[in-house]
């Protein structure tokens, strides 16, 4: 089997290449705006042309923005990429083409807010600054649907929730709710003054078949990175439950740099005993 490799582009300075392309860069300051933005247009095609070509048997998927975490849809040729950037999102990969393509849009059908369930979510993420950092996939109880957790940075850290459908040709996505992170100055009451109001940064998510979604906070409050490079503990793992007002920390687990996360059930034993 092939590997296939996500490739994305950052395109914020000209390449060298585009002072051949298009001359001298010592023009008047009216016209370098257009001409930097053309060499840069320009200079981006020729590098996802070539570094998308498969080499020595590993193939490319090019045009996705700054893939941090990927997740598998079982059974399918599909994968969900998330995208660390302000508007990158979520892209969904078609492995066997070896294509990418926005996954959420942010259309009023791709929205169906469960209210009951997500009371004090604001709003659906904003395209526009949709930051996805982790990601996780479980079954939901109807067939052929999956929920999609998403650690969403930018204007609200919180955690984004999903519904994938996998019954038509293509997979598509419903935004169902979120929960927002908590401030830290409620999350850590203990820190005194190191707590703010600022809502505490997640890294990965998992969730239980309850609707259970527990996330790591890689530093809390107070702590730096330079604690976290020493081996200190400076993360932990929060928890939430439907039905309760917002994320709880979890005693006990205090880490250097909490990461990722990941929740395997357990087998039933023999007869049904719990």
């Amino acid at each position: 089997m092939d590997a296939i490799i996500l490739r994305g582009f950052q395109t914020r300075k000209p390449h060298l290449q585009s002072r051949r392309l298009y001359g001298s860069w010592q023009q008047d300051r009216k016209d370098r705006g257009g001409r930097r933005a053309s060499a840069a247009n320009a200079v981006r095609h020729v590098r996802s042309t070539a570094a998308c070509s498969p080499t020595n048997g590993v193939n490319f998927v090019c045009g996705v923005q700054n893939p941090e975490d990927l997740v598998p849809i079982p059974g399918t040729h599909w994968l969900i990429a998330s995208g660390l950037k302000d508007g990158a999102g979520l892209k969904l990969v078609d492995t066997d083409a070896r294509t990418a393509r926005l996954f959420y849009a942010g259309t009023p059908a791709e929205q169906r807010p469960d209210k009951k369930l997500f009371p004090n979510c604001p709003a659906p993420p904003d395209v526009k600054t949709f930051n996805a950092h982790g990601l996780y996939l479980r079954r939901a109880q109807t067939p052929g649907f999956y929920m999609l957790y998403v650690v969403s940075h930018g204007a609200l850290e919180s955690i984004q929730v999903f519904t994938v459908d996998v019954n038509g040709l293509e997979p598509s996505l419903t935004w169902t709710g979120c929960v927002p992170m908590p401030e830290g100055n409620k999350a850590y009451t203990n820190l005194a003054v190191q707590a703010t109001s600022n809502r505490v940064a997640a890294n990965s998510v998992a969730a239980f078949s309850d609707g259970t979604i527990i996330a790591t906070i890689p530093q809390r409050p107070g702590t730096t990175n330079a604690q976290r490079l020493r081996g200190e503990p400076t993360g932990d793992v929060v928890e939430w439950k439907p039905g309760t007002d917002s994320f709880r920390v979890v005693p006990g687990t205090q880490l250097a740099g909490n990461n990722g996360i990941a929740y395997r059930p357990l087998p039933r034993p023999a007869g049904g005993a719990r």
